[in-house]
Order: C-alpha cells, then structure tokens, then sequence
C-alpha cells in the first residue's frame, strides 16, 4: 500500500482529521466546518469529492457500464438534469443524482457541500466500497461531482464561468483503488454561488465517454439561491508552503472567521463588537526554525487598517477587509502574517487604525503553539 492510497485509507476510517494539535480552540462550528473543508481537500487531492462529506465509502466500484448494469445510451441522445440549481445536458442512460437523496452525505446547510453526483451507473444501487480497484470492472469508469463551497470574492473560486478542468495535484496513478485513473478539477462562481468541479475517469474509458464528460461539464448552468450567501472567501495567501484560504461565515448571529488550508483549519466563531478590543487568533505555519505566523481577527467596521509588532521583529500593518454586512454586521476582518526565525514562535501587539489614523482597538496574539 502505497503513501497515497493509506493515507486515503486512513482518513475515510477517521472521517475527519484534527487540527494541529495546541492550535488555539475555535468555536465548534467553526471547527465543524474546518474539518469539513479539510478533510474534501485531502480526499479530493486523491479522488472526487463524493467521499468527502460523510468520510465514508462511495459506490466508485460500480461505476463502470457491467453486464449487470445499465446499457448507455448512444451520446448523441441527450437529456437535461436539474439537482440542486445546478444543471446538464448529459447521454440519457447516465445517472444524475442528489448527493443526499443518494446516502453519499448526509443532509446539511453548511458549506462545502456536495450538490450533484453523475455516473454511468447508479451508485445507490451498487453498495461497494470506494475502491474501484479492488474489481475487475473499475477502469472504464468515470464520476463527475459539483460541490458548492463558500463564495469566493478571491482566488481561483472567484473566476467566472465558463472555466477549463485542469489535472488535479497529487498522484493517484499507482493507488490500488485507483489504477491508472485520472483526475480534474475546476472553480468558479456563476449565479451567485461558488462551485467546484470534480472529474475521474478511468484508463480504459471510452473515448465517447470522454468526449460526453467534457460536453457535460461544458454544458454546466446554475441559478442563485434564494437566500444570500451565508459564507464568503475574503482572502487568500501562502505561508509555510500551504496555500490558504480565509472564509467568513454567518455564526450563531456573530461573525465567524475560518483560516483554512488543505491540512487544517484554525479560527474563531460567534465574535461580536466590544469596545476598544481586537479578537484575533493565530497559527504557526513552520517549516524548521522559520515561523510564519498567520493572525486573523474581527475589528469594527471603522477600522481601516490594523497593524502588528511582534515581541521581536518589524512592524507590520495591513488594510481591513470588508466583509458583506449581512454576514460581518458591524465588524469586518483582517489577516496579517510575521516572520520569527527562532527555535520557537512568539506573540505580538495588534492596534487598530481608523482612516485618520486615531487608535480604535488594540489587543495582543499569543505565542501560538508550535505547528
């Protein structure tokens, strides 16, 4: 078993992994939705991210046209599918289904979640583990999934539609499960809304399948919800090599602020205006003796700048981020990263700026735990 498929392996028996362990504790819904995002990043870097929601097996292994399964259809029938807002123009015999209808997840507002399931065979019928390799019918198979994530105001999510599915990272090639599979993805907002897009298909698939997922994808329309969006993508950034995305949310009438990358997550949740204070929290994302230190905080929505003095090293300041006011109300956002090049990472003063440059708020980040 290789690296690749254990550590799939793995994460399917835990469903979720933990955040670094020390990291500052965030509010359970705010780590609820951490560990949602994390653990489909991680998944998703192997295969789609049909087994993301509920960490379990998806029926991947009877994806493929079988003797036992159901004939497609010649491609050039082709019928419309609406799951969710969200809809295709796809060969009649495929199947197109609702994730929960389906049992692939279970039923839930939060984001990211799993809007559309396509197969050529219907994966609640099929009832095998998510291992294609382990039969003799898994390398003609394909799956298509449309996951909505949070909408992004920045970064690859912010793109708009129409987009193009490029390789995914990571190597699924030599997996016993996955053997010789390839895998694509794609993002972009349209109608309001942020999706992901998820595609694996098998070596041996059909050259008309192919062409058939492609026109499908291609074919992809979406219509906005009725509410607004209750998560949003403020801003993202690089430290320690991880890529990272900040995401605020609408949080038991406060505002929550999640700092996720494809390992983990940190942040707070329910923060409410107070008088002259700043709340932040931080992560280490360190690699040796280099510590970049990552602090995210709410500040009101007077502030327009907020800066950071390290207990050793160079002032930092940084512009407040807006946050759409039915999700932030009165208070908006900030990220904000410090370098320490030491055996260990230390704290810093936060004072917050209005556009006059008067002190609002002030506060103070900890040393975080070592990463």
């Amino acid at each position: 078993m290789n690296d690749l498929e254990h550590d799939l392996r793995t994460l399917l028996e835990h469903k979720a992994a933990d955040a670094s362990a020390g990291a500052p504790a965030p509010d359970r819904q705010v780590l609820r939705r951490a560990r949602r995002r994390q653990l489909g990043t991680v998944i998703g870097g192997v295969f789609v991210t049909a087994a993301v929601v509920v960490g379990a097996a998806v029926a991947i292994s009877a994806l493929a046209p079988s003797n036992g399964g159901v004939p497609l259809e010649p491609v050039d029938r082709l019928v419309s599918s609406t799951v969710n807002g969200v809809t295709l123009e796809h060969p009649q015999g495929w199947y197109v289904v609702d994730p929960v209808e389906a049992g692939i997840q279970p039923a839930s507002r939060d984001l990211p979640r799993l809007l559309l399931f396509v197969s050529p065979s219907d994966p609640v019928a099929s009832g095998f583990p998510g291992c294609p390799g382990m039969t003799d019918e898994a390398t003609d198979g394909f799956v298509l999934t449309i996951q909505e994530e949070p909408l992004a105001f920045v970064g690859e999510g912010a793109r708009a539609w129409p987009v193009e599915l490029a390789p995914m990272e990571g190597d699924a090639s030599e997996s016993g499960c996955y053997p010789g599979w390839t895998f694509r993805r794609a993002s972009w907002t349209a109608a309001g809304r942020t999706f992901e897009a998820r595609v694996g298909i098998g070596p041996d698939a059909s050259g008309s399948d192919r062409e058939a997922l492609d026109a499908a994808f291609a074919s992809l329309r979406s219509a906005p919800t009725e509410i607004g969006p209750e998560a949003v993508v403020i801003a993202t950034g690089t430290a320690g090599g991880e890529d990272w995305e900040l995401i605020a949310t609408r949080d038991g009438g406060g505002l929550g602020l999640t700092l996720q990358w494809s390992t983990g997550g940190s942040g707070i949740g329910g923060t409410r205006p107070v008088a002259d204070e700043i709340q932040s929290t931080a992560y280490d994302f360190a690699v040796g003796g280099h510590h970049e230190i990552v602090v995210v905080g709410a500040i009101t929505a007077d502030a327009t700048t907020v800066a950071a003095v390290p207990e050793i090293g160079s002032r930092v300041s940084v512009d407040v981020i807006d946050v759409p006011d039915p999700i932030g109300g009165a208070l908006d956002a900030f990220v904000l990263t410090y370098v320490y090049d030491a055996p260990d990472p230390r704290g810093a003063t936060l004072t917050a700026y209005d556009e006059d440059g008067h002190v609002l708020a002030t506060g103070t980040v900890p040393p975080p735990p070592l990463a």
